[in-house]
């Protein structure tokens, strides 16, 4: 996925058995004249993708055999009194597909509106009424705002980190949503006892989520924040046991757990004079969070995001 002030675009790549990448093709994942910003990218099926268009109240199926944009899925009804229902990432549980709804307001970003979860049926491409008490088609209701960042599936529960207002604290929090019956379950903590803004979140087991939060940021247009760290949360105790990692400035990626026992995150290094720091992968024991070697292992570019394996 990548995207410019004009240009969106969904690119497909063949892996060759060299390691290279190879360009199949790529098309516009704008819907009308406006940027997509695509954020959410989620495969149906061997040919299909739902997609999230953040800039737009609209989600997208890419088709990976034509390169293009074979269906569009309208959010207008779910952005409330916002600008726009801008949705985010994507998770799927069974043959549904869950969204996260910013209602985003670039002129009102120390005030955001609670967030949603916009449910579709990957089948029929349709969504799915979370409420049929209403005459309305609805989404799941949030009670906190600006869930934006990587959710956490176990059991049948998603644990969705909404942000809140970022240089506001105690506005953000972690919540359950039970999506068999799509309804929020709980809340399990706030961004005060996270020490942030919780942005991802990766569950372990039952018990233990792996939680991604930034410090408040400051009141600068740079939006320069203290520290990210990655926090060992216990669902039980309803308390952070650990503190996995922490690195000066917003530079933790979203956490993956590999197929060999480790949780792999990305820390973006810092070039801020007196805090020089070189970029990579970190990895860690996900039973006993020690961690797997000293340095980050270094990628030549700063890491954004990962995939799992």
């Amino acid at each position: 996925m990548d995207y410019t002030t004009t240009v969106d675009q969904i690119a497909v790549y063949s892996p060759r058995p060299n390691g290279a990448l190879v360009l199949d093709g790529a098309a516009s994942a704008r819907d009308g004249d406006r940027s997509a910003n695509v954020r959410g990218y989620l495969a149906i099926d061997e040919r299909f993708a739902l997609f999230s268009r953040n800039n737009q109240s609209s989600l997208g199926v890419f088709d990976t055999a034509t390169f293009s944009v074979s269906a569009n899925i309208a959010l207008d009804a779910f952005a409330q009194d916002a600008p726009r229902a801008a949705p985010s990432t994507i998770a799927r549980v069974g043959e549904r597909a869950f969204v996260t709804i910013q209602r985003w307001d670039a002129m009102r970003l120390s005030s955001p509106r609670r967030g949603a979860i916009a449910v579709v049926d990957l089948a029929t491409r349709a969504l799915v009424d979370a409420d049929t008490s209403t005459p309305a088609v609805d989404a799941i209701e949030l009670p906190f705002a600006n869930p934006f960042g990587q959710m956490a599936l176990r059991g049948g529960d998603l644990f969705v980190p909404c942000a809140g207002a970022l240089r506001t604290l105690g506005d953000g929090a972690i919540v359950r949503v039970d999506t068999a019956r799509m309804r929020v379950a709980e809340t399990l903590g706030d961004e005060r006892a996270f020490g942030g803004n919780p942005l991802h979140v990766l569950a372990l087991d039952d018990d233990r989520l792996l939680i991604v939060a930034m410090t408040e940021p400051g009141a600068d247009d740079r939006m320069t924040v203290g520290s990210t760290r990655l926090v060992e949360w216990s669902v039980a105790a309803r308390a952070v046991v650990r503190t996995w990692i922490e690195v000066p400035e917003y530079a933790l990626t979203a956490p993956v757990l590999g197929s060999d026992g480790r949780v792999y995150i990305g820390d973006r290094g810092s070039v801020t004079p007196g805090l020089e720091r070189r970029s990579g992968i970190v990895a860690f024991d996900a039973q006993s969070g020690a961690r797997a070697w000293a340095e980050p292992l270094s990628l030549g570019l700063p890491p954004y995001s990962l995939v799992a394996r």
